[in-house]
């Protein structure tokens, strides 16, 4: 009887081990990092004579890296599920960097008048962030259905940040 009692002592001592070898959940999913510094874009005649204009391509060209990294990441991954291996830790890499791309357009020069096109501008960069975000979140907490609205959702959210300006 005094075994019993011993070995019923030790099982939340074996539970407690087994956890802790399993690791955390998010151990394999890195924490996001500082973005980078941005760099002011630079002023050129065309972006002096039509500031929209320039605005607009400047809009442009950073959702088309967005769309390329987007690209990218679903050539890595083609079927849009969960992979063993370094799926989780490039998956963050890729969020973390297209939420930096989206946070440095919030950043981007226009002139004061033009503030209903910079409300909307930044409504979309705003929706894009969370949205990015939540999908990061998904994926570390391996949520597969909130990691299928992630996806279901990107492309609408690239579309809406280059309709915006």
């Amino acid at each position: 009887m005094r075994f019993v009692r011993f070995r019923l002592a030790l099982a939340p001592l074996g539970l407690v081990a087994t956890l802790a070898a399993c690791g955390n959940a998010d151990s394999a999913m890195p924490e996001p990092p500082p973005c980078p510094a941005v760099t002011p874009t630079p002023q050129s005649a065309f972006g002096r004579r039509d500031p929209l204009g320039a605005f607009r391509l400047a809009v442009n060209q950073n959702v088309a890296r967005i769309e390329k990294l987007t690209s990218d990441f679903r050539q890595r991954y083609p079927n849009g599920s969960f992979y063993r291996g370094s799926f989780r830790t490039d998956f963050a890499r890729y969020i973390d960097e297209t939420v930096c791309i989206a946070l440095a357009m919030h950043e981007l020069p226009l002139p004061a008048g033009l503030a209903t096109t910079r409300d909307t501008v930044d409504g979309a960069l705003d929706g894009f962030i969370a949205h990015q975000r939540a999908g990061r979140e998904a994926v570390r907490s391996r949520n597969v259905s909130g990691y299928k609205d992630w996806s279901r959702g990107i492309d609408a959210q690239a579309e809406a940040l280059r309709g915006a300006p």
